[in-house]
């Protein structure tokens, strides 16, 4: 009898499915199908979209990378930026930005750098994007402007709950012309700061080639080339 009732306890600790019909959330990006009652795996997580649409994020900090694109006045003339992403904060700590429970702000700063002349006489076209590396198509339907507050609004999906109080705010500074030894230098700063749930790595920001013809598309990977594009991703 005490055997028989010994086993019975350990059962009852390790979680037996004969004791009971597995009940199972729904997966989510972060983890699979897990019993509500003896937190039993079941499947996968959900499949990230960038995995699905094979994008690649191919930009590390303090690192260089080129950058083909067009000029702003004449997109029939070709020039080539050098990019780096040089800083990011994955807990930015700023007094001028709200600061709510379960969300974490992070900064992430690209730098864009022209030194072809033919930018002197036609300028350059910028074109950056911001995205869910997990649910592209959240992102872009409730990707919003917020006139009152100044900033994007959005909502994404952790560990199955929906943060719908995420924020964007975007600040770009075009630094005059530097002269170096090799001729003049034209520079571009873009700071992406982002209020997200604390521990989320979803967070995409990037440049692409300006020649690309986007309209007419509602989703980047629908036009997304690897050799066109550079993207890094907020871990």
């Amino acid at each position: 009898m005490k055997r028989v009732l010994a086993l019975f306890v350990i059962l009852l600790l390790t979680g037996c499915s004969s004791l009971h019909e597995h009940q199972f959330s729904d997966a989510n990006y972060q983890q699979p199908a897990i019993c509500t009652i003896c937190q039993k795996e079941a499947g996968f997580p959900l499949r990230a979209d960038f995995s699905i649409y094979d994008i690649v994020v191919n930009m590390e900090i303090g690192k260089s990378y080129l950058l083909d694109t067009v000029c702003k006045d004449d997109r029939t003339v070709s020039t080539s930026a050098k990019v780096e992403v040089v800083e990011y904060i994955s807990d930015y700590q700023n007094e001028n930005y709200v600061q709510k429970a379960d969300y974490q702000w992070k900064r992430v700063v690209i730098r864009l750098s022209f030194d072809d002349d033919k930018v002197v006489e036609n300028g350059v076209a910028i074109n950056y994007l911001t995205t869910n590396y997990y649910n592209i198509r959240q992102f872009v339907s409730t990707y919003n402007y917020n006139f009152d507050k100044a900033c994007y609004e959005f909502t994404v999906n952790y560990y199955g709950v929906d943060y719908s109080q995420c924020q964007l705010i975007i600040s770009a500074t075009d630094v005059e012309w530097q002269n170096s030894e090799e001729g003049y230098i034209k520079e571009y700063l873009l700071t992406f700061d982002f209020l997200v749930p604390t521990g989320f790595d979803g967070i995409v920001v990037g440049v692409r080639n300006a020649a690309i013809d986007a309209s007419g598309f509602s989703y980047f990977y629908e036009y997304y080339d690897s050799e066109q594009f550079l993207l890094f991703r907020l871990d």
